[in-house]
């Protein structure tokens, strides 16, 4: 039970979050897993929150974030879809990542 009041919490967090930075045109796209939110902001960043237990924030550890995070530098990602445990995105050359 608290397993799935905390994916909702976070579903809910990421979900504010992008109404509010969409209002400021910020994010690009947000996509939720089991216990992470993953976002792209419109510069092509790629940001991350949530559980971590299996690295599906992309941020080589499995350290907890409850504040949004930035995965790396680049500035290519051009979708990204957190699904269970796990991250799958592609960039604007058209590769596929994913992390667990």
């Amino acid at each position: 039970m608290q397993r799935k009041m905390m994916k909702r919490f976070f579903l809910f967090l990421g979900a504010l979050l992008f109404s509010a930075g969409a209002a400021l045109g910020n994010w690009a796209s947000v996509s939720g897993g089991f216990e992470h939110t993953i976002a792209i902001k419109t510069d092509g960043t790629l940001w991350s929150w949530g559980y971590n237990s299996y690295g599906q924030l992309g941020l080589g550890d499995t350290s907890q974030r409850s504040t949004t995070t930035q995965v790396g530098t680049e500035t290519t990602w051009a979708s990204v879809s957190g699904a269970g445990s796990h991250t799958i995105a592609i960039k604007t050359d058209g590769t596929l990542w994913s992390w667990e």
